[in-house]
Formats: C-alpha cells, structure tokens, sequence
C-alpha cells in the first residue's frame, strides 16, 4: 500500500487530489488540516483516509505521528496566506516558509521518496519588481514563495527525499472561492454589472481543477528528471480572449469592461506556460478546454 501525507488537505486544491487518490484502494491518505474547524466534509467518510490534526507551527510533530509508517510521498499545499488580504502580510507570508522548510525536514526523517510543494507561476514577476512602482499585494505572496523555494533547493543538496516544485497556473473549478478573476468576472455578470480589467493584452493561461490533479498525480508516479515543474493546460491566449470566452461560454450576450483599469505594469512572457517538462516526464495532457471548465463550474 503507497501513504501519502497531504497538508493544506481541506483547501480546494488539498480535497479534491485526496479525493482522486483515495479511488485506489491501494492508495493511504493522511489529511493534514489545521484543526477541528476545518471542513473535511468531502472526504472524512472516505475509508483510505486518516484526518491528523496539525497547526502549521506543528509540523515537525508529524515525524512521531508517521513513524514507521513507510510514507511514500509529502505533498506539502498548505499555506495560511494564500488568498485575499493575507498575501500581502510579511509575518503570515514568512511563517508559511518557514513551515514549508520544517515540512521538507519531516519529510526527509520520515524517508519519504518526494516532497511536493505547491509554488506559484506568479514567482516569475518577481525579476522586474525594481522596475515597478506600485506593486500588488500579489507580490509578497510570490516573494515567499521564491524564498521558500530557495531555501528547499539547498536542503535538496544533501536530503535524500527528492524535492518537486510545482508552479501552479490559474485554477479555477468547482468549488474554489479564492474570488480569483474567473469568479470575480461570473459574479460581476450574474449581478448585472460589468466587470472591469486591464487591456487584458498579455498572455495566460487556466487550468481547470482536475487537470491539476491529474498533473499532481502525474508528477507523484513520474521518473523526474528536473524539480522544478509548471502545472498549467499547456494553452496560452491573450487575456483578453479567455475574458471574453466566459460570457459566450455562458451563453450571455453582454459588455465586459476590457481597457477599464489602468494595467499594474507587469508584463508576461509566453515561455513561463510551456509544460513541455511536465509533458516529456509524465506524459500529462490537459483534458478539459477552457470554455468546457467555465460550463461545468458556473453554468
């Protein structure tokens, strides 16, 4: 039987790999969440997994809980300051560091074969931070994350348990209420008002919730040849396609205001969504097309 430990395991991204996991009976999960206020509701019947309780802060308890256990693989997701106004709060941002490090340490001692980290595509900004000047609060988030990335890379050098990163795209399913731009865009609509953006001019990508899964799943099964991996469809549009896509999707004739705010001044480069990593050592493809995954999640 292959154990898994899963923190960040009542999170959108956390419950539904559990889920897909948990249809192989030969697969053990391990949910990690915060505490008894967490919302297991998705999974605590599920018969292949355990609810642990564990604060962040606590982590390093984990190796006396799964001692002996044969832990095959550590994804790490959890992070208190992934959405809203907590991104850009410095003291959330470099506790959920300084976890993530002591997760990779528990991982190690517990002779795991991979730690998997959640990491974001929104790290790649970060090179053209002292050309800007205003910045979102996006960019502590991305900060931390490249610093937690940073300080695993060199644990990597000498820890035997391989470490992945994996840069997640935008992803949007059912379920997700991080007020990301797809639910902003849908609320907006549905409210009868016209939501606003940028000249929506540079290039993006999504990726729907269970493409990711698949590519997480991917990854956990793959020969790696690399660590650091982006988890995206493989498919780049300008923004401004993929906003006006949603609506039609939608089978909603109505104005979207493309041009409305002033662009922050960050600019993207088409290369940063290229999976041709992910693709050549796991073999994943995206599944499910951008307007399908808007169909399925609002309609």
């Amino acid at each position: 039987m292959e154990k898994y430990v899963i923190t960040g395991a009542s999170g959108f991204i956390g419950k539904n790999l559990i889920k897909q996991l948990a249809e192989d009976e030969e697969k053990y999960i391990y949910a990690v969440v915060r505490g008894k206020d967490s919302d297991v509701s998705e999974f605590s019947s599920l018969k292949n997994v355990n609810i642990v309780y564990c604060e962040l802060d606590k982590i390093p308890k984990l190796e006396a809980d799964f001692a002996g256990e044969n832990i095959k693989t550590f994804i790490h997701l959890a992070w208190e300051g992934s959405t809203g106004a907590k991104r850009a709060d410095c003291d959330i941002q470099m506790r959920d560091a300084i976890a993530a490090v002591k997760a990779y340490e528990t991982a190690e001692k517990l002779g795991c074969d991979k730690f998997m980290c959640a990491g974001t595509i929104s790290e790649r900004v970060l090179d053209q931070l002292e050309d800007l000047d205003n910045v979102s609060q996006n960019m502590v988030y991305a900060l931390a994350k490249q610093t937690t990335y940073n300080l695993l890379n060199v644990k990597s050098k000498t820890f035997k348990t391989k470490l992945v990163w994996m840069q997640f795209s935008n992803v949007f399913g059912p379920g997700n209420v991080s007020g990301n731009l797809i639910s902003y865009t849908v609320k907006e609509i549905n409210e009868g008002r016209i939501p606003e953006f940028g000249s929506g001019m540079q290039p993006y990508n999504f990726i729907f919730i269970y493409d990711l899964i698949d590519a997480i799943c991917a990854l956990d099964r793959g020969d790696l040849t690399k660590q650091k991996y982006f988890l995206g469809s493989g498919e780049v549009r300008k923004l401004k396609d993929y906003l006006l896509a949603i609506p039609n999707a939608l089978g909603k004739d109505v104005e979207l205001g493309i041009g409305k705010r002033p662009d922050d001044g960050i600019y993207y480069k088409e290369e940063w969504f290229d999976i041709s990593d992910l693709k050549n050592d796991t073999g994943f493809e995206a599944k499910v097309l951008f307007e399908e995954g808007i169909r399925r999640n609002f309609a």
